[in-house]
């Protein structure tokens, strides 16, 4: 049988469309006679569906890459804020990143309240526009991280590469980047 996709692949099933990522695993079922795919969606559960009820999701924009990233994010620091690196020392980095973190973790916390029924959540707030607004903050957290990486002279992706790949090894995994 012909495998449609690939590891990484977003695909999209169901009537919601709901939408998984392809960790690569796929497997040939004889009581089915059809390839199920294994992917995790956006809360981490990992789903399997036979190939026949998946969709390929077009991306409508090109990848994002780290260098494309951090040189729009420098670019923008400078120019759109009027905001050199060196205006603010590494601790200041890091405090803005750790500041946006800290947003993310009280819509985390407001979400968490939802799920077990405690009280304390303002009136008209839910979990759709709590789980979006906890999105904007981690990327916002992003922002900073990278900006944080230039301020040092230090590279993203080597570091995330280095630290991703030593915790593979440390817990016996061979998925690498």
């Amino acid at each position: 049988m012909e495998l449609k996709f690939k590891k990484g692949d977003t695909v999209s099933f169901g009537s919601n469309n709901e939408t998984i990522i392809l960790t690569g695993e796929s497997m040939y079922s004889l009581t089915d006679d059809a390839v199920y795919w294994v992917g995790i969606d956006i809360k981490g559960n990992i789903i399997s569906k036979p190939q026949y009820e998946l969709k390929l999701v077009k991306k409508e924009k090109p990848d994002l890459t780290f260098d494309a990233f951090l040189k729009a994010n420098i670019e923008r620091c400078d120019s759109g804020f009027g905001h050199k690196l060196e205006d603010w020392s590494l601790l200041e980095w890091g405090g803005a990143c750790a500041g946006e973190i800290g947003e993310a973790c009280n819509k985390a916390k407001k979400l968490k309240r939802f799920d077990t029924g405690i009280k304390g959540n303002k009136p008209g707030e839910n979990q759709k526009a709590l789980l979006d607004a906890m999105g904007k903050e981690i990327a916002d957290a992003v922002v900073y991280a990278f900006l944080w990486f230039a301020a040092a002279g230090l590279d993203p992706a080597e570091y995330v590469r280095k630290v991703f790949n030593d915790k593979s090894d440390e817990i016996g995994s061979d998925i690498k980047i």
